[in-house]
């Protein structure tokens, strides 16, 4: 992904050779359409580009300068699940409509929501003072990296449906830093090895490890221990509390997935099976997780011959939605 984002931005700076203008939507259809623009023309990266309409992003898209402007109702949308949106440089990004395209990544410049957002893969490096604000609801279907500053307003959601990483590569501490004064839902892991700070709840439902900072009034809600994370190697301030509220955060989005869970009750082997690519948490009765798959699959087979004897709680996680039952081992 970063060789594909990193030729966009090379595309990109080549055409900011050309004088920038302000292009704006007239009608629904492809972005590579010349008739949906007020120019009759093809907008190029360094543009000021006003979407009031439902425009499909074909083609892979990078900026170094220029401007994004979806305005509601307006829509950007990805056409694959392969198709790329990146920022960086001194490029500006403002959704009050709808964002959805597959890999999107801001590796500088602004960016505000207010709308909807969503993506399969996310990345976020901006170092703005301000960094990239959210103050409407984001859905990341698969994974989110944070090196830079990131913020999610009073009442506003983070959906991520896979793992999120909030930290440098090299896990230096000294550029990540979010805030988060709504909530956050982690289907997968989570690793801090910056700072998060901020007045509202995460919940984890992988494993969890801390090297950074997490302080302020945030509610750390890891579903599969029973601390603020599974792993503590950095600083936890004291104001930082554990499941003070129910984790209901983004519950009215995501659909009932149930599996066949057979052989149950079982001493040896139990298959899990779903119609759709899911990972698998399995909980003992004292809470401790004692399986998490490490990639997404159809179906998941689990040796339980070593297991003590009792009834187990599993969690399955989808894109769309998530379940849970269990099965007893004997």
């Amino acid at each position: 992904m970063k060789k594909h984002l990193l030729s966009v931005f090379i595309l990109s700076i080549a055409f900011n050779a050309f004088s920038q203008n302000v292009r704006t939507s007239i009608a629904d259809g492809l972005g590579t359409n010349i008739f949906v623009w007020d120019c009759t023309c093809l907008p190029l990266p360094n543009d000021s580009i006003i979407i009031n309409h439902r425009i499909t992003l074909n083609v892979d898209f990078g900026f170094t300068d220029g401007a994004v402007v979806i305005n509601s109702p307006g829509e950007l949308v990805g056409d694959s699940p392969n198709r790329a949106f990146a920022f960086n440089g001194s490029a500006n990004f403002i959704n009050h409509g709808k964002f959805n395209v597959a890999r999107t990544a801001f590796g500088g410049g602004s960016a505000y929501s207010d709308g909807t957002f969503t993506a399969d893969s996310f990345y976020t490096a901006i170092s703005t003072p301000t960094g990239w604000v959210s103050n409407g609801n984001m859905t990341i279907n698969y994974s989110y990296w944070n090196t830079g500053k990131f913020t999610l307003g009073p009442g506003s959601t983070l959906i991520i449906g896979d793992n999120f990483y909030n930290g440098d590569s090299l896990i230096t501490g000294v550029n990540a830093s979010l805030i988060n004064s709504g909530g956050i839902r982690i289907n997968g892991d989570f690793a801090n090895s910056d700072t998060i700070r901020g007045t509202g709840q995460v919940c984890i439902y992988g494993n969890s490890v801390n090297i950074g900072v997490i302080t302020g009034t945030l509610d750390m809600c890891d579903n599969t221990g029973g601390n603020v994370v599974d792993y503590n190697f950095g600083t936890i301030a004291p104001s930082v509390t554990t499941c003070t509220t129910v984790c209901n955060i983004g519950l009215e989005n995501i659909s009932e997935v149930k599996a066949e869970v057979y052989p149950n009750p079982s001493s040896d082997m139990v298959q899990f099976r779903c119609e759709k690519e899911f990972d698998l948490i399995l909980v003992d009765m004292m809470g401790k997780q004692v399986y998490h798959s490490s990639n997404p699959s159809l179906n998941h087979t689990v040796f339980v011959n070593e297991w003590a004897n009792g009834v187990y709680t599993y969690r399955i996680i989808t894109n769309g939605g998530t379940g849970t039952g269990k099965f007893i081992k004997q």
